[in-house]
This record gives structure tokens, sequence and C-alpha cells, in this order.
């Protein structure tokens, strides 16, 4: 069980990377749509600034969901890491499996390559709390 526990944090790791990128490249959005927003003020082009302004928010609502994605993963990396015993598996990885379910659908929309990714982790830490179960006599 415990080299599943490693594989299922390694992958959650692996997303953590790929959302610590994602974030990276939506600062670096935000920064040029924000200096264009204000290049368009000064110009007095309500037009394009409105335009701008309707990208900005749409770039930091996308940034502020990968940076709670991000967050939730490494807290559910940090709560599989520090798994001590049966009864602390099941309670850890129930709430985990929650957990990237939602982070799993709050990511479709706009990065659907995670799906299939984040998908396996949730099958994996499935099949672990069946196998703790069983461990335990309890299924």
């Amino acid at each position: 069980m415990k080299p599943r526990l490693e594989r299922a944090t390694r992958q959650i790791q692996g997303q953590v990377t790929k959302l610590d990128n994602r974030l990276e490249r939506l600062k670096e959005r935000d920064s040029s749509t924000f200096k264009r927003l204000v290049a368009g003020m000064e110009k007095h082009d309500t037009e394009m600034s409105a335009a701008l302004s309707n990208e900005l928010a749409e770039v930091r609502k996308m940034a502020k969901l990968v940076s709670q994605s991000k967050i939730a993963l490494e807290q559910t990396a940090l709560r599989l890491n520090t798994v001590q015993d049966i009864g602390d598996m099941v309670a850890t990885i129930a709430p985990a499996m929650s957990i990237i379910r939602n982070v799993r659908s709050g990511l479709v929309n706009f990065m659907p390559e995670a799906q299939h990714e984040m998908g396996e982790i949730g099958n994996m830490l499935s099949t672990i709390l069946v196998d703790a179960g069983q461990l335990g006599g309890t299924t």
C-alpha cells in the first residue's frame, strides 16, 4: 500500500507543478493585460478598455481557481505524506478523494488535460481506501 500512496503523492506533486506553471503564465497574462488596459485608458479608448477589463477579470478568476486548486492538492499531498496507520489512512483519504473530485471538476473547463490524471489519482486513492478497509477487516 505504501508504494501506491507514494505514487499518488508523486502524481499529485506533478499536478501541482503543472498548476504552478499555469499560474505563472496567468500572472504574466494578467500583467500584460493590465498594462494594455492602462494604456487604453490613457488614450481614452473606452471600447478597448472595457474589453481588456473583462479579459483581466477572467484571467484573475482563472488564476484564483488555479491557485486554490494548487493549495488543495498541496494539502492533500501533505496529508498523504503524514498517514501513520490504517485508521488515519481512511480518515485522510476519504476527504482527499472529495478534494480531488472538486479540483478535477473545477479545472476541467480550462485545463482539460488535467481531467484524466486527476481521475487516475482519484481511482488510486479509492483503491487504497478499499485495500485499507480489507486490511482492517471492515469490508
